[in-house]
């Protein structure tokens, strides 16, 4: 071109290198690995000279990728656990008060209390309940 005419930017692959010739099978797990080591190297602004540059690629795009993987797995777990404490605390419901705890309490003594008293006034009640040998007959 003429002097001084601007140059195009550097394209990041040769021609004929698409995010095909990074993947080494067939799979989806390697297409996924292979279009992300190509947007690295797109990214880089150069294409892989050599065939360890290439697989280089692929190890850091597998590696970015399983990185974000346990992100996305540890997070979402997270959230699935947060729901799940949400979802039990609204179905306990609203804790008894402190005043009908302490009623409570003095229900259950004062019942005793009164069985206590039945069975100290009628030692025969309480014969009867441990068996006929309790009071020596």
């Amino acid at each position: 071109g003429p002097a001084g005419a601007a140059q195009p930017a550097a394209r990041p692959v040769r021609a004929g290198i698409g995010p095909a010739a990074f993947r080494t099978g067939d799979g989806p797990e390697e297409r996924l690995i292979g279009q992300v080591a190509f947007a690295l190297a797109a990214e880089a602004g150069t294409a892989p000279q050599t065939p360890e540059a290439m697989q280089a690629l692929r190890d850091q795009a597998t590696a970015n990728l399983s990185d974000f993987a346990f992100r996305y797995l540890h997070n979402r777990t997270e959230e699935i656990r947060r729901e799940a404490v949400e979802e039990a605390v609204a179905r306990t419901g609203r804790p008894p008060r402190f005043a009908l705890l302490v009623l409570a309490n003095l229900a259950a003594l004062a019942i005793a209390a009164a069985a206590g008293l039945a069975l100290a006034a009628n030692p025969h009640l309480l014969a009867g309940l441990l068996g006929p040998g309790f009071l020596g007959q």
